[in-house]
């Protein structure tokens, strides 16, 4: 498997396109990454929980790394 280094916003462009979203009971959504553990949102709309995950990968990258983490590779694609 080859895996391609990215920049910061190529890592969330690759990460975001696996988002998956469901709906759920009360009518919000919720959003989540596969394989990027403690990463969600949720929203009263697909595009409201999919801007929330978005902003809360650009952090969760952050604290990943500043405690000595790895952030997992999405899609073969480093970070």
């Amino acid at each position: 498997m080859i895996r391609r280094m990215a920049t910061h916003f190529q890592y969330i462009e690759a990460a975001m396109n696996c988002a998956v979203h469901e709906k759920m009971e009360d009518g919000g959504w919720f959003a989540s990454i596969p394989g990027l553990t403690g990463l969600w949102a949720t929203g009263r709309s697909k595009e409201a929980a999919r801007k929330d995950l978005h902003e809360a990968l650009d952090g969760w990258i952050e604290v990943t790394a500043k405690t000595g983490n790895r952030v997992p590779d999405v899609v073969r694609v480093s970070l």
